[in-house]
């Protein structure tokens, strides 16, 4: 089979006539099975897969052969059917998951960029796709020399797969740093980079970066060992950007990864200047998990949380305000446009925007302003029984009704547009013995449970 993703490509297995044969730079799999969604999906604690009990429970269990029938919860027979992805590794029609074996000639790692698709299975260990198709560059897989096999589940529109040789055994994954708007001269942030060990094995790194320049002018270095596989999000102080065009917009960001042997890898981006009282990128430390995040926020004034719906990120979310005087209008991240429902460490990451929020508004004076950071570390200005004004649009409003009903001594008005309740009636329920079950895990998301909190708390939807 590997012969024929190589023909589609025009490639070789050899370098040259005599060589050992090599994985190619890049395989996009073409040929695959695919078979019909055969159990609900959507927002459920539980749910069976037929597909996974039969192919993927068991690491010896055999491989589907067209024409193999399967029938899940919805109680209707589907036959495994024969597809072809295109030369940039879309998978045709709707599908509950498709599988193809690739014969590798070597072990390797490679990246896998799924797209489109929530899960990839490979040799029965599963990865995570780029569901929503943000660009994302894959993550590092291990391909064993002969026959794989490869499952890729929870399509959203197209779902795609490319295979790709990285250039290096450590990769810095611009495409997932998480950067705030950088100083122009006053003042640090936060910033983090993603780092991918790309091999088999577990590794040293040390990553350099600096603002500006070559990368002899260190301002930050790292060391650490990644496991095989692996990733870290290596923490580091954002400096000021110092010496740059009175006009300019962003700061070229330079980044070097190095082992014992020398350079790995290098990248440089850009992150935009913070412009002087307008709308801005901030970042903190969370407290969840000693990540480090970021919000957007704009103005001064009376705390306005407005929280986003699926698919908006906090930037996005933001400036589809104007500035309102006497308002600090925050819109925290969720951790990803989608999040998980502003619920849990949704709801945590909302609150810890608000504190770095406020936290930009603790300099009094010049001086303070200009103090190196160890002097002044954050401290939250406004009282600590503040109540703020929530809005936010479907999930967000969501995220609303939650703030409220679970936290009504922090609330001052809420408006909820287009929220949903909650998960019992958006998504669904287990039924049976799984249904209480659920039901105590899940009490905070039932707003309608806790109406009574919402008594007092002026409401516009």
């Amino acid at each position: 089979m590997l012969a024929l993703f190589l023909a589609a490509l025009g490639g070789t297995t050899q370098d040259s006539p005599g060589a050992a044969p090599q994985f190619p730079a890049t395989l996009v799999p073409r040929e695959w099975l695919a078979i019909e969604a055969l159990d609900a999906r959507g927002r459920r604690p539980f749910r069976p897969d037929a597909v996974f009990a039969k192919h993927l429970l068991a690491r010896d269990a055999a491989p589907p052969s067209e024409g193999d029938a399967l029938t899940g919860e919805f109680g209707k027979e589907q036959r495994w059917r024969k597809v072809e992805a295109d030369a940039k590794g879309a998978i045709p029609g709707n599908f509950g998951y498709a599988y193809t074996a690739i014969d590798s000639p070597e072990t390797v790692v490679v990246m896998a960029k799924l797209s489109g698709a929530v899960a990839l299975y490979v040799n029965g260990t599963g990865f995570t796709g780029d569901a929503y198709g943000y660009g994302f560059g894959g993550v590092p897989i291990v391909l064993s020399k002969g026959v794989n096999h490869v499952y890729v589940s929870g399509a959203r529109g197209t779902a795609s797969l490319v295979l790709e040789r990285p250039a290096s055994t450590g990769v810095l994954a611009t495409w997932d740093f998480t950067l705030p708007h950088v100083p122009r001269e006053l003042g640090v942030e936060r910033a983090s980079a993603l780092v991918f060990n790309a091999s088999d094995r577990a590794a040293e790194y040390t990553l350099h970066y600096a603002t500006a320049g070559e990368i002899s002018g260190i301002e930050f270095r790292h060391t650490g060992t990644i496991p095989a596989l692996g990733l870290a999000m290596v923490e580091h102080d954002l400096g000021a950007a110092g010496a740059v065009a009175a006009d300019a917009k962003d700061v070229a960001l330079h980044y070097e990864l190095r082992n014992a042997a020398g350079v790995v890898t290098r990248a440089t981006l850009t992150a935009p200047l913070l412009v002087p009282d307008g709308p801005k990128l901030v970042s903190y430390r969370s407290r969840v998990d000693g990540s480090v995040q970021t919000a957007a926020v704009r103005g001064s004034g009376r705390p306005v949380l407005t929280l986003h719906g699926a698919s908006v990120d906090a930037w996005g979310q933001l400036m589809s305000y104007s500035d309102h005087a006497g308002f600090q209008i925050i819109a925290p991240r969720n951790r990803r446009p989608y999040g998980f429902d502003w619920q849990d460490w949704g709801r945590i990451d909302a609150y810890e925007a608000l504190d770095a929020a406020r936290a930009t508004l603790e300099f009094e004076t010049e001086a303070e302003r200009k103090a190196p950071i160890e002097h002044h570390p954050a401290r939250v200005v406004h009282p600590p029984d503040e109540r703020v004004f929530v809005t936010g649009h479907s999930m967000g409003g969501h995220g609303t009704w939650h703030f409220a009903a679970n936290d009504p001594d922090r609330v001052l008005a809420i408006a909820p547009s287009a929220g949903w309740c909650s998960f019992d009636t958006y998504g669904s329920r287990p039924q049976g013995e799984l249904r209480e079950l659920w039901r105590a895990a899940d009490g905070a998301s039932r707003t309608e449970d806790l109406v009574a909190n919402l008594l007092g708390i002026p409401t516009y939807v």
